[in-house]
């Protein structure tokens, strides 16, 4: 089946320039880039082109999880592959516990995730990926003799904990394992190029430098500071180095289409999931010493703190108990509470925590700046402060022109948007339904 041809439908449209973006986009022909950004309050200091972390399909979870999509709109759009960025095997290919990696065959009308868990990756029916590979980020890194510089490798460290995410130099060769794959993807092959099984309809992968770039303090090889330099996004030389490295990959990924002509037949989405908070150092406030566990005490079964928390009890019925704690004016100065979300305030905007485990009984959202750590990372992510939240989206199709996009948009918009542009209905997707999610604006009219 062949979709329509999406070209045809788009608008023509300009946009002005950036340098972000044409940071990015230069390997992408800036003539044919569209860029939606989600600035949802107008700031100029938020241009999102200073955060493109990644190209790919998801990275370590599914909330709108697009880091970047390949869709070819003239092949059967039933078959589908995803390079993963993490997780499930080693970098030397050998099993983990508990981790194992399966080749799987998409069915049309299913969903198709790269996730943290196989169930996600294949979507309800188990069968949702042909060409699944998923190196470990946590493993300790390796020779990589196939990849330049990465023999050995630029900083041998055997904690397996951060693995391959305490050195610039050292990520982009985790990375570029990621790249290859894709460039063999593209030349018809599976993602060790060990058999031939022609293009897929869908494939992508994702990047981690960028965000190592913005949380890494300092480089243990090259002493080469991380982060931004300034409130406004100027990147660090760190940071700079892994925006470089991205922008020579996404040229070696267009350039292998090209030379497959297989370019002007490919709809390319670039995206985030997510910003890192603070982009202003100076606001960084690490807060260790475990918490807030240790403020919750034994009511607390688990939490993930990063740069908010997730909090589930060891019954839903403490909730409003630990609420009247954490309001406290002590226990919101030691958490840098900004607002709590429980109860009716938490049901307003995710699913109900006594119907669904997977929705903690309490939500903080902290101050920016303020990051549960005790070690010396500048930043991160996955709370709801402005530089976490407002992250770039590129797409590009060689009849697009520019254009900037300046109504909201979301990462939900994308896996309907390459559904659509398959010829496919993205009413088939149950999380479009549910979630009663658009395809991104002017693509089609």
């Amino acid at each position: 089946m062949r979709g329509p041809r999406a070209a045809d439908q788009c608008r023509r449209i300009a946009r002005p320039g950036s340098d972000q973006l044409r940071r990015l986009s230069r390997r992408l022909d800036p003539r044919r880039v569209v860029a939606a950004r989600r600035d949802l309050y107008q700031r100029q200091h938020l241009d999102p082109f200073r955060l493109v972390p990644r190209i790919g399909v998801s990275g370590d979870g599914w909330i709108a999880h697009h880091h970047g999509i390949l869709v070819r709109r003239d092949l059967e759009p039933c078959r589908l592959a995803l390079g993963r960025g993490q997780y499930h095997y080693g970098i030397d290919g050998r099993r983990l516990p508990g981790n194992r990696g399966r080749r799987r065959r998409v069915r049309r009308g299913h969903r198709s995730r790269s996730d943290q868990t196989r169930r996600w990756t294949n979507g309800p029916s188990g069968k949702g990926v042909d060409d699944f590979y998923g190196p470990e980020i946590n493993s300790i890194p390796v020779a990589l003799p196939q990849i330049s510089g990465c023999s050995p490798v630029p900083y041998p460290d055997a904690t397996p904990d951060d693995g391959w995410t305490n050195s610039f130099r050292d990520i982009q060769c985790y990375d570029s394992l990621h790249v290859q794959a894709v460039i063999n993807q593209i030349d018809g092959y599976t993602h060790d190029r060990s058999q031939r099984v022609g293009v897929p309809a869908l494939f992508g992968t994702n990047f981690q430098a960028v965000s190592v770039g913005e949380k890494l303090a300092v480089d243990p090889v090259t002493g080469a500071k991380g982060g931004y330099l300034s409130v406004t996004g100027e990147p660090g030389v760190g940071l700079a180095s892994e925006l470089d490295f991205v922008d020579e990959s996404l040229g070696s990924i267009v350039a292998e289409l090209k030379k497959e002509r297989l370019y002007d037949s490919t709809l390319i989405i670039i995206s985030a999931k997510h910003g890192q908070s603070a982009i202003d150092v100076h606001k960084r406030r690490a807060i260790g010493g475990g918490q807030p566990a240790a403020t919750v005490g034994a009511a607390e079964a688990f939490d993930i703190s990063d740069d908010s928390s997730l909090i589930w009890l060891t019954d839903p019925s403490l909730a409003p108990s630990v609420v009247g704690l954490l309001s406290t004016p002590s226990a919101q100065q030691t958490l840098g509470i900004q607002e709590i979300f429980a109860g009716p305030s938490l049901r307003n905007k995710f699913n109900d925590p006594g119907g669904d485990p997977r929705t903690p009984d309490i939500i903080l959202k902290v101050n920016t700046g303020v990051i549960f750590t005790g070690g010396s990372k500048l930043s991160e992510h996955g709370g709801f402060n402005e530089d976490d939240v407002h992250t770039a989206l590129l797409v590009s199709l060689p009849d697009l022109k520019q254009t900037t996009v300046k109504s909201a948009v979301s990462n939900q918009q994308v896996a309907p948007t390459v559904i659509k542009a398959l010829g496919l209905d993205p009413s088939e997707l149950q999380a479009v339904r549910e979630e009663q999610i658009n395809v991104l604006p002017f693509l089609f009219d």
